[in-house]
């Protein structure tokens, strides 16, 4: 499916986004590779569209919703399997999508220097390996899940064909059942299909479809081991999908996760700031005393790597400080630039005001005069075909008979001359065998050949005299016709 085809399918969809520009980005469109994840069949972001903002150009069509699709690991991918590549394409697409709907749109006008630092998050993001421990289904929750089951169904009648759920989210990624959700969701898409996605999500799920997303998400929490109930974003999302009641020994549980949380947040967080201290002094180029270096990583639970990339972005962001401190030095040399260019370009118009108005008359006579001679050849032409003289009609084939012999013959010449040329001097003509093997050839086999090349040189000449005699005849022979 084409990237116009594939946004009209997407307006028509999802009304949502009818007034919104959608920008589709593609691997095989020469997308940077910097902003190319490595193993990732697709992706979106709130920013991707400011991100993208300069490879596109001329194409920007303001803030909208950004997709990108790695379409040539999709054909790989699917030759090697033998799967249909354009519903391959759609699923990844429609998943994307359904990311750009289950979460609040970002339209908002940036900065040229934010839209600079969305290049650069984006381009570190691409590079890093995720090693942040979390649950599966995060960004791929119940409710991108219900989006996404609409878009499928919303596609599937408007295209007249099924595109399976697995091609758009596999079963059992992100440790869900996503055939189970797809049953328990029930008629609800095709019963809520006159509604817009953003009107659906503020309409209660199915029963039996919340009922699952709460059995399968405290399945995975109560088969986590003990000691990675610690990270934050896990303890985070646990509260966020248990909201418990306030009655007996419930609200006591509650409360000893809370307090927990609170607890393990601020040590992280006086962690990371003696951590975030640590990284300064170095980067100050100030040598800590190796015991505080080794208590300040184990407490942030950091590695020396972790310590070096955090030096690394404390002075790339000096250097993007020092960068902005700098700006209205330079956009003050920008405003002079530009007040020149300004002036350029008045001068230009003015100049090209002045040309248009000595040309334009020039041209209209131009035009006039071309349309006379053209009258005044169409009328000769008329002339002559007009003209019944038998004995001038007669002379004029006879002229035109041997014009023709006369260009044939020298067409002749003309290759003989250049055949000669090539065997006297060609990659291996006569004049460079008697320069280095004087033995095969000889200067009478060069002087033979030379006055071949003499006669037909002379003959060319002879024809072209010929030539100018028989056009000259058969002007004359015209005039004769004309006025007669």
């Amino acid at each position: 499916m084409n990237t116009r085809d594939a946004i009209a399918l997407t307006r028509t969809i999802a009304p949502d986004l009818r007034f919104v520009p959608v920008y589709l980005f593609r691997s095989s469109q020469a997308f940077p590779r910097a902003l190319t994840p490595f193993g990732a069949l697709g992706y979106t972001g709130p920013f991707l569209d400011v991100t993208c903002r300069t490879w596109l150009g001329s194409s920007w069509r303001g803030r909208g919703a950004a997709i990108f699709v790695n379409d040539v690991a999709i054909d790989e991918y699917c030759s090697d399997i033998g799967m249909d590549p354009r519903q391959k394409f759609l699923g990844t697409f429609l998943h994307e999508v359904a990311h750009v709907l289950s979460r609040e749109m970002q339209l908002s006008p940036v900065t040229d220097f934010q839209a600079e630092m969305m290049v650069t998050l984006t381009e570190r993001w691409v590079a890093s390996p995720i090693c942040v421990r979390q649950a599966p289904w995060i960004g791929h929750d119940a409710a991108w899940l219900r989006i996404l089951l609409h878009l499928l169904y919303r596609a599937n009648q408007e295209l007249n064909e099924r595109i399976p759920l697995s091609l758009a989210v596999p079963n059992g990624n992100y440790e869900l059942n996503t055939y189970g959700f797809a049953i328990d969701i029930g008629d609800e898409p095709e019963r809520l299909s006159h509604l817009s996605l953003a009107e659906i999500q503020s309409v209660s799920p199915p029963e039996p479809y919340r009922e699952r997303w709460l059995r399968e998400t405290r399945q995975w929490f109560d088969h986590l081991p003990d000691h990675e109930l610690s990270d934050l974003e896990t303890l985070a999302c646990a509260k966020r999908l248990f909201p418990v009641s306030q009655k007996g020994g419930s609200k006591v549980v509650t409360d000893l996760l809370e307090k927990i949380r609170r607890k393990l947040k601020d040590n992280a967080a006086k962690a990371e700031s003696r951590f975030a201290k640590l990284a300064g002094q170095i980067a100050d180029g100030t040598e800590p005393p190796l015991a505080t270096v080794s208590e300040t990583l184990a407490d942030s639970g950091k590695t020396v790597d972790d310590l070096s990339q955090k030096v690394s972005d404390i002075r790339r962001r000096r250097g993007l400080q020092a960068a902005m401190e700098r700006s209205k030095e330079l956009e003050q040399e920008r405003s002079q630039i530009a007040a020149k260019v300004a002036k350029a370009n008045q001068d230009l118009e003015a100049a090209e005001r002045r040309h248009n108005d000595v040309t334009w008359p020039l041209q209209i006579r131009i035009d006039e005069l071309n349309a006379a001679i053209a009258e005044a050849n169409n009328a000769r032409q008329q002339l002559l075909v007009s003209c019944n003289d038998a004995e001038l009609l007669a002379q004029l084939d006879e002229v035109s008979r041997e014009s023709e012999k006369c260009v044939a013959s020298q067409a002749r010449a003309r290759g003989e001359i250049e055949r000669f040329k090539e065997e006297l001097d060609g990659p291996r003509g006569l004049r460079s065998h008697l320069k280095y093997e004087r033995n095969a050839v000889t200067e009478d086999d060069v002087r033979r050949v030379e006055g071949f090349l003499r006669d037909a040189e002379q003959q060319l000449a002879t024809l072209q005299s010929e030539a100018a005699e028989l056009k000259a005849k058969r002007q004359r022979i015209e005039g004769l016709m004309i006025d007669a």
